[in-house]
């Protein structure tokens, strides 16, 4: 039972859990009969919420909700922890999660102004974070639960494959802006190369005797160099054949190179010998090169779409052998996500054999 007394001219609630005193003062009567009332009526029902695991701050929990996911691949934690770093903890951080309620995530996600995927994986986030709050029993519901992420914003742009003639368009004009860029257009779109893996590609991945590209490390923007996507180290990488046809590129590339590039020095590089920017390079290179082209709207991403779909489609390899040039764990993922096949790729049904009549 709980009980009320004068202490320090408040109104002191005092109940027992587990053994232990428990208390909260207040400073008018009806506040502290109305507490007392919600305390035995959670206490009876078996609901009680311990007032002081909810003074544990959102930034606490997000931190303990990140541990528990080390499991998860190199490229989730790094996207979950850059959410919670530029998105979330700026507003939610110093909050005890208590005091957190629905109205304040649904205002939050509102004025987040972000494309709505990245708004939906930002709310999953707090969601996720919450969650943990309150299986730990610091409160009693989760305020994110039922909060939906507005459908307005930014559209997410859809992969594509580009066909042969706009392929070749594409290196063409890759050519005239920069040769370098040429070679890691043809090795991104020959060999189906993320962006970030093609600026991490160092000379000793390249095997020309043997015809094989090693892939073990990507650039990223946030972190640097480290293994590729989904990978927790470098061993963990994949070689893939090189192509006839980007073979002679990356070989033509080397030679122009002279002694610039050193066996474990980058294989793409600026003018200077440093490492190239993604985003330098996108808007100094691609840009220029998409423009010359006259191809539409096309990201480095979806050179990747083109190696994939030309795999399965004219090269007719099997989902399995596409998965394992991709990098991907899921054949069935490769290609729902980069193989695109329209009705002028599809060859003609065979005749049914004939079934007799006069």
């Amino acid at each position: 039972m709980a009980s009320i007394r004068n202490h320090r001219d408040k109104y002191q609630v005092r109940w027992r859990v587990g053994g232990r005193m428990r208390s909260k003062s207040f400073a008018r009567l009806t506040d502290a009969r109305r507490f007392a009332a919600q305390v035995e009526s959670d206490l009876a029902r078996g609901d009680y919420i311990d007032p002081r695991a909810g003074l544990v701050t959102f930034e606490d929990y997000a931190e303990r909700w990140l541990e528990l996911r080390r499991d998860r691949a190199r490229s989730t934690l790094d996207r979950d922890r850059s959410f919670l770093d530029s998105l979330i903890l700026p507003t939610f951080g110093p909050l005890p999660v208590a005091g957190i309620k629905p109205s304040d995530v649904e205002a939050w996600v509102v004025g987040l102004g972000r494309a709505a995927s990245t708004t939906q994986k930002a709310l999953s986030t707090v969601r996720g974070v919450l969650e943990l709050a309150r299986r730990d029993e610091a409160i009693r519901s989760n305020p994110a639960e039922g909060v939906r992420a507005p459908r307005q914003g930014q559209r997410t742009v859809a992969g594509r494959a580009l066909n042969d003639n706009e392929l070749t368009a594409v290196l063409a004009a890759a050519e005239e802006v920069d040769p370098s860029t040429a070679t890691m257009v043809w090795l991104m779109a020959r060999c189906g190369l993320r962006i970030g893996e093609a600026l991490a590609l160092r000379r000793s991945d390249v095997d020309l005797a043997a015809g094989l590209l090693r892939i073990e490390r990507s650039l990223s923007r946030r972190e640097g160099m480290r293994p590729v996507k989904g990978r927790t180290s470098e061993e963990e990488g994949r070689t893939v054949p090189i192509p006839l046809d980007a073979g002679e590129r990356v070989r033509r590339h080397l030679t122009e190179s002279g002694g610039v590039l050193s066996l474990d020095g980058l294989l793409f590089t600026t003018r200077t010998g440093r490492p190239l920017s993604y985003t330098t390079w996108r808007s100094r290179r691609w840009r220029r090169i998409v423009e010359r082209a006259g191809v539409g709207e096309v990201r480095p991403h979806d050179l990747r779409h083109t190696a994939a779909t030309r795999l399965y489609v004219v090269d007719r390899w099997t989902p399995a052998e596409v998965q394992a040039f991709l990098g991907h764990s899921d054949p069935r993922l490769a290609l729902a996500i980069y193989t695109h096949i329209d009705g002028g790729s599809l060859p003609t049904p065979s005749a049914l054999p004939h079934t007799g009549g006069s």
